[in-house]
């Protein structure tokens, strides 16, 4: 496979550009960086819509980018190469992040733990989603183009993620749950917050307890208020924390027919997030509280530079699941629409179409 990311000449070849010798650059003209989404008017849906084309109408690299009649999939999406339009969006917040974090592990010599720039399939794949589950949310709610499409995730790391999800639509909205505690974060997330100004909140903390506190009903009530459970329900829940319990606490907070995804490790049967004896997905989906598991490994790659989880030299081709919350587990306090039986069966429904259409001939096996 074949994988496309823009480095700028003017910037030396940092964290998020270094690639595996397999994987081909390409050179733009020049950067201009991170720029201000109210600079940015009008993108919104239209950042989805121009990739989205009715019945065979082909992107501006020849693929055909989305069938919306029928979900037809694309070999570029699944292979981990990203439509040029957007790619040029999230690359350009990637550039600035490398510029921030190599003046202070440079200075520091703190490591970056790694990122979704590490695993192009991952990235490809979540923003096909994401679009998938925003026009769905769309058609539902008769396109209203102000509706938000809000991400929890815990593990801020260097940003690349939060980064990505912002670049996507001027409707995403993310709250973010780190201990903020390397030296480059919170200049990453000002600089965030500069470009994506009301899309990202920053939540200090341990996140074992942030992310239980922050969705508790708050001065001793036993349960949330309308306008607290708006902004305590959630499209898409991302676990990347070194916290044990994180994708378990996301899952135990959400509503039914929300879609769960973890950071990519080295293999499904890891201890911690996935399908070890104890891990949390198995936790999961053993007591029922999410289904359609559906699991894609990365194109084996080798690490040119030392991450906190890997070392130079190192061959990685990790492995990463979505899922379905079904709405079993929930005691997230709140009494809103899609808690409904009937709506909550409809919307799960919904959510397992979308992810059986995406990839289908390149998934892996979800282990026993």
């Amino acid at each position: 496979y074949t994988y496309f990311f823009l480095v700028p000449p003017s910037l030396p070849a940092t964290v998020s550009h270094r690639l595996a010798e397999s994987v081909e650059i390409e050179q733009p003209s020049g950067s201009q960086g991170l720029r201000s989404k109210q600079e940015d008017a009008g993108r919104g849906v239209d950042n989805i819509n121009r990739v989205v084309q009715a019945n065979e109408n082909t992107d501006e690299d020849g693929t055909i980018a989305y069938n919306k009649q029928n979900a037809t999939r694309t070999n570029s999406w699944c292979e981990g190469s990203i439509p040029p339009k957007l790619r040029e969006e999230y690359q350009q917040s990637w550039q600035e992040i490398d510029s921030i974090t190599q003046h202070y592990t440079s200075t520091t010599g703190t490591k970056i733990s790694g990122g979704l720039f590490l695993y192009p399939r991952q990235t490809a794949l979540l923003g096909k989603l994401i679009q998938d589950l925003m026009i769905h949310k769309n058609d539902v709610l008769q396109n209203q183009a102000k509706t938000a499409f809000r991400i929890c995730e815990t593990g801020f790391g260097a940003g690349h993620s939060a980064a990505f999800f912002l670049s996507l639509s001027a409707q995403v909205q993310i709250v973010t749950f780190d201990k903020f505690d390397r030296p480059y974060q919170i200049p990453v997330v000002k600089q965030l917050e500069k470009a994506f100004p009301g899309h990202i909140t920053h939540i200090l903390g341990n996140s074992c307890r942030t992310v239980p506190n922050f969705f508790a009903p708050k001065n001793g009530m036993a349960q949330h208020s309308n306008d607290d459970c708006a902004d305590r329900e959630f499209d898409l829940l991302h676990g990347s924390s070194l916290c044990p319990t994180d994708n378990i606490d996301l899952v135990q907070h959400a509503t039914c027919g929300t879609i769960l995804t973890s950071t990519a490790m080295h293999a499904l049967s890891d201890r911690a997030v996935y399908f070890g004896p104890n891990a949390q997905w198995r936790k999961l989906r053993d007591d029922g509280c999410i289904s359609d598991i559906t699991c894609f490994r990365e194109v084996p790659r080798t690490l040119n530079q030392s991450f906190i989880f890997a070392e130079k030299d190192k061959v990685i081709a990790h492995e990463f699941c979505f899922a379905v919350v079904t709405g079993a587990c929930s005691n997230n306090n709140c009494t809103i629409a899609s808690d409904n039986e009937e709506k909550c069966v409809e919307k799960r429904e919904a959510m397992k179409g979308i992810l059986n259409n995406l990839c289908p001939d390149d998934r892996i096996a979800v282990p026993s």
